[in-house]
């Protein structure tokens, strides 16, 4: 929504949705809040301190026209705001005050091409303002239908708009909820997530291929989070940690911790992207140490279109035993995956096909892996949403003895709620069924869980 303009001594002064400290030498913003519901279209407040005028008579007549446009706007007379806004300009009065206003009112009588020109106009004219007018920009594109160029206006607000965390956090609001692009309101990423639930079985084998006697049942809570940053415009070196801990109240010898720590190399051009990193990792099982490892990774994105991308990704794990007992895991892991991943408004999908080759001092948890996934989510910015997937994946352990082969299927379904503060509540259902040559690997397993999760 756009602002009410009032006249305080010749100085125009703006209400808004939702203030943006723009601070300059010669403009300050009054933070008044009107928070209409349903209202998303949100402008800064700005106050011209001095006047530039020729002559006595001159600025006499800008006065009266700021004053007459001022009373119009509050009429919601935009037609007749922006005749006066305009007259003012033509008098002499400079600033960007003055453009700022007229756009305000070309935008509201929809004349989304003029408004268009004149934010640029403050764009061009006023280097303080342009993280502003970006925006702006971006806003007036997407009533346009441009949003390609509406995703480059927000991205370039973002990055320009500095400390001002205001406008970042609604260029970052902008970009998640058109293209799903994880930026961070700061310089930081943090996720956190937090469930609990019920798991008919729990063992290692989804992942490990672990044989074991025992199937226990149990609740379980588990507690994930990652850090990562700070984000630079074009890229840059970034640091990425995070941390994983599951309690089984009735299976103490599976529970789990694990914790990573790294570095990122990224760099980001207009379609491609590329990221390059290392990590170190350590897991417990049970309390007791499990397994250390170091990866290398690198990944290759490619943009489609503005919802569309297409990623690359190599993982190499060196993955060597905490303790002599669990020896036969050491070796080597190596992941290729390529996706797919389209997003709009909310609404995403994700395709994913992947190989998995290990090199383990075991045969029997070293296998050949293929994979195919697809999953999809309806998560709006707030209220109630959902999430399904399937996974197929094919194991061979031909060195194994015996040799066997093994099919996983695993699905979920997910309810979610986004709140007004940024937190996203869920309940999940997990189902895996694997089936193998040799029965003693074969088991289904159902998992039930509610939490929260988080991003900042």
């Amino acid at each position: 929504m756009f602002p009410t303009v009032r006249m305080y001594r010749h100085r125009p002064l703006a209400e808004i949705d939702q203030p943006v400290i723009c601070g300059t030498d010669s403009i300050t913003s009054h933070r008044k809040v009107s928070r209409a519901p349903g209202q998303w279209l949100v402008l800064s407040t700005i106050l011209l301190l001095a006047f530039a005028m020729p002559s006595a008579a001159e600025e006499e007549s800008a006065a009266e026209s700021w004053a007459e446009a001022t009373r119009a706007f509050a009429a919601e007379d935009y037609l007749r705001a922006l005749s006066h806004f305009q007259r003012a300009r033509d008098a002499g009065q400079t600033g960007p005050a003055v453009h700022y206003n007229i756009a305000v009112c070309q935008y509201k009588l929809r004349n989304y091409d003029a408004a268009q020109q004149t934010f640029t106009l403050l764009n061009d004219s006023y280097p303080k303002m342009r993280p502003l007018a970006q925006y702006n920009l971006g806003l007036v594109a997407l009533k346009l239908s441009q949003r390609d160029i509406a995703v480059r206006h927000f991205r370039e607000s973002y990055y320009q708009a500095g400390s001002d965390p205001k406008l970042r956090a609604m260029s970052s609001t902008m970009l998640r909820r058109m293209i799903g692009e994880t930026v961070p309101s700061s310089q930081w990423l943090r996720m956190v997530s937090l469930r609990g639930g019920f798991d008919d079985n729990v063992t290692l084998r989804d992942e490990a291929s672990i044989e074991t006697d025992a199937s226990p049942d149990s609740p379980f809570v588990e507690l994930f989070g990652t850090l990562s940053g700070p984000y630079k415009r074009r890229g840059g070196l970034r640091l990425d940690g995070g941390f994983f801990i599951v309690n089984y109240s009735d299976a103490d010898d599976f529970n789990q911790a694990a914790i990573y720590l790294g570095g990122v190399y990224e760099w980001r051009g207009a379609q491609w992207g590329v990221d390059v990193g290392a990590h170190a990792g350590a897991t417990t099982l049970g309390g007791d140490g499990y397994d250390r490892s170091g990866r290398i990774s690198a990944r290759i994105s490619r943009k489609l279109s503005t919802e569309g991308s297409l990623a690359f990704r190599y993982r190499y794990d060196d993955i060597t035993a905490a303790e002599a007992v669990f020896d036969d895991i050491e070796g080597t892991r190596q992941r290729f995956e390529l996706r797919y991943r389209w997003y709009r408004d909310g609404r995403s999908f994700n395709a994913r096909l992947g190989h998995e080759a290990n090199d383990r001092a075991d045969p029997g948890i070293s296998p050949d892996r293929n994979t195919v996934s697809f999953d999809y989510r309806y998560s709006p910015e707030a209220g109630w949403g959902f999430a399904i997937g399937t996974e197929l994946r094919a194991s061979d352990y031909a060195a194994a003895m015996p040799a066997r082969d093994e099919d996983l299927a695993q699905a979920n379904l997910t309810l979610l709620r986004n709140t007004a503060a940024g937190w996203q509540l869920f309940a999940e259902y997990r189902w895996a069924s694997n089936d193998s040559s040799e029965p003693v690997f074969s088991y289904n397993r159902n998992q039930l869980s509610i939490g929260v999760f988080r991003m900042f």
